[in-house]
């Protein structure tokens, strides 16, 4: 745990550790992750194409897979912590081919895909930078908390 000192009313932290790192990425993970759960409602509303409306909660259902891997990040499980690796590499790389594709075939709304998929594959990749970095060896010897 990072050790906190006071100046009346301002907290310095004085090193950060690999935990904060990953309750960090398991905060951001099951944010995303119960976003995507509580908009299933939502897409019942927006269409009645029904091929539509069942591909957009499948999408839903596979990005909620990040509410309980966010939880058991938070819960030290390292089963947790692999899973996100794995979750999040398949989340960039797949957004890395779907962008050429969608500028390929759907060039008509690229612009509205990139403006939304790009931050997300960013943000995604820098979670997964995060988790590697608290694998890290200067986080090596650390007491885990």
């Amino acid at each position: 745990m990072a050790q906190l000192f006071s100046l009346g009313s301002i907290t310095i932290m004085n090193k950060i550790t690999s935990r904060d790192i990953r309750s960090f990425v398991a905060g951001a993970l099951a944010f995303n992750g119960f976003k995507s759960l509580i908009l299933i409602p939502h897409y019942f509303t927006l269409s009645m194409d029904a091929s539509h409306i069942g591909r957009a909660v499948i999408v839903a259902l596979v990005a909620g897979l990040a509410l309980p891997i966010g939880i058991g990040i938070f819960l030290g499980r390292w089963s947790a912590l692999f899973s996100a690796q794995i979750f999040l590499w398949m989340k960039v790389i797949l957004g890395c081919m779907t962008i050429p594709y969608f500028c390929i075939f759907f060039h008509e709304k690229v612009v509205t895909l990139v403006l939304v998929g790009a931050p997300e594959i960013l943000g995604d990749a820098v979670l997964l930078g995060l988790i590697f970095w608290t694998t890290s060896e200067r986080f090596r010897h650390e007491p885990d908390v």
